[in-house]
């Protein structure tokens, strides 16, 4: 048994491709997400027509109405490496019949409070992949380089994006 129809994503994926042979500007993706703060650590993030919660475990001072951002970010970098393993297994034709990712981004806390010398920001994440396959090794780890060459989250992470901020205080823009 397979968590995908290996047909299925590879028709996705020949069509997808003809429509970026044909036009360049296609496949640009914008990710978008706005939030808003709801009250101390509480705030409400909304993509597309879904609505979720952020808040801090009470060890940090909130109250656990949702996963903290940082933990929101790395569920996005283990959700992204599984949807780029469901792409590239079913381009290799490779079936998979489980597929979990646990990932512990370690953030040193006490940057942010600003301790001098301290940088904040996560230093290290590790991360395990358990797959279930009849597959041999050699398939299973050529998937595991194609997701670590193409997940755009892994990507991000080795190498940065430019960042471009833009504030608005009152509707007027100040910096």
């Amino acid at each position: 048994m397979s968590l995908y129809s290996i047909e299925k994503i590879r028709s996705h994926i020949e069509k997808t491709v003809e429509k970026m042979k044909a036009d360049p500007n296609f496949g640009i993706n914008h990710n978008r997400a706005s939030t808003r703060q709801i009250s101390d650590f509480v705030a409400e993030g909304k993509v597309r027509n879904h609505t979720f919660i952020s808040d801090e475990p009470p060890i940090r001072g909130g109250t656990d109405k949702g996963p903290s951002p940082l933990e929101y970010f790395i569920a996005g970098f283990s959700f992204c490496q599984q949807v780029i393993f469901v792409l590239y297994a079913a381009r290799l034709g490779i079936q998979l019949g489980s597929l979990e990712i646990d990932a512990d981004g370690i953030v040193p806390g006490r940057g942010q409070y600003g301790f001098k010398g301290l940088k904040t920001g996560i230093k290290e994440i590790n991360y395990r992949i358990r797959i279930e396959s009849k597959e041999n090794k050699e398939s299973i780890m050529k998937l595991v380089d194609a997701v670590e060459k193409y997940c755009p989250a892994i990507n991000a992470l080795k190498d940065p994006p430019s960042l471009k901020r833009e504030v608005i205080l009152n509707g007027e823009i100040i910096g």
